[in-house]
């Protein structure tokens, strides 16, 4: 049996579950076929955080639409009426973050496995419409009818980027699911050739997906080599290290909690801060610095050596 699930009209991955972030949020990859749309409805229980892959997906609420192309992001709060379709001639592809968690279970609960990976979407079918109609509300979901998105508050616009440079590596806030430390973040991360970011660990669960380029993270002891559209889960404490070993740029998605953000803002600096090459000696103490008072654990060098990484600031 394949991992992709045939979910009303559409295709879908789960990337990460809510088991794997203590209920917090849950992540999928979906894919929604040309002239595809979901019904009218509104999530009682959890705010969808919306980035695209490629395509166009198409967001309505609150009277307004907004077409999101390849690396826009929408946020859709509890209670916002809304529908979600493709209305152009290509597949549009995209990231839903669910926080809290519960969505991926509905969506294991609705659909169906699909027995191979290149299996097509279903249509959305009145006996599937009646399957989401009878499930749908023990997940705090509810099927509206179109009136509903007139009085509704329009999808909340990204705000101006937000970016900070983490010894060279460009971290941009992409959206955010709350105000709190512990709400689930979408942050968008560029390693350029060579960049790393050494073993170390925190309480935070990480899931990257590869938008470009190749991300080596190592994880509690295994190297996984990451080519785009792969994903990798980091979760709680475990011991990680990223890295970018080509000559070219790594580009991925890192969804995250919003107190990993904050640390990200403590150890960097503006964009452009870090010149190319190693990061210098400062650099590497601002480092230090704010991942101690993050509660993140620092490794040492011979545990960095047994990873395979080199650690040292620039003369």
């Amino acid at each position: 049996m394949s991992d992709t699930i045939l979910f009303a009209g559409a295709r879908s991955r789960i990337l990460v579950t809510g088991e794997q972030t203590d209920q917090c949020w849950a992540l999928l990859s979906n894919e929604k076929p040309a002239g595809s749309a979901t019904p009218v409805h509104l999530h009682r229980q959890d705010t969808e955080l919306l980035y695209v892959l490629s395509g166009e997906l198409t967001v309505e609420a609150g009277g307004s639409t907004r077409i999101l192309a390849l690396g826009e992001v929408a946020v859709l709060p509890e209670n916002q009426p809304h529908r979600l379709s493709n209305r152009s001639a290509g597949e549009a592809r995209y990231l839903l973050l669910s926080a809290p968690a519960g969505f991926e279970r509905f969506t294991l609960e609705v659909g169906e496995r699909a027995v191979r990976d290149d299996e097509p979407a279903k249509p959305l079918t009145d006996d599937v419409l009646q399957r989401i109609l009878e499930v749908a509300p023990s997940y705090g979901i509810e099927i509206l009818d179109d009136a509903a998105l007139l009085g509704a508050s329009a999808a909340s616009e990204t705000q101006a980027a937000e970016i900070v440079d983490v010894i060279g590596i460009c971290i941009e806030v992409l959206a955010q699911a709350g105000p709190g430390e512990s709400d689930p973040i979408l942050l968008r991360a560029e390693l350029p050739p060579s960049a790393m970011i050494p073993l170390h660990s925190h309480r935070e669960p990480e899931c990257f997906v590869v938008l470009e380029g190749r991300l080596e993270v190592h994880v509690d002891g295994v190297w996984h080599g990451c080519d785009p559209g792969a994903h990798v889960f980091i979760p709680s404490g475990a011991r990680h290290a990223v890295r970018n070993s080509r000559s070219a740029p790594t580009i991925a998605i890192c969804a995250t909690s919003a107190s990993l953000a904050s640390f990200f803002r403590a150890a960097g600096g503006p964009p452009g801060a870090h010149p190319p090459g190693p990061p210098s000696r400062e650099q590497m103490e601002r480092l230090v610095e704010a991942a101690l008072a993050h509660g993140h654990t620092l490794y040492g060098p011979e545990e960095q050596a047994a990873a395979g990484l080199e650690v040292g600031p620039a003369s």
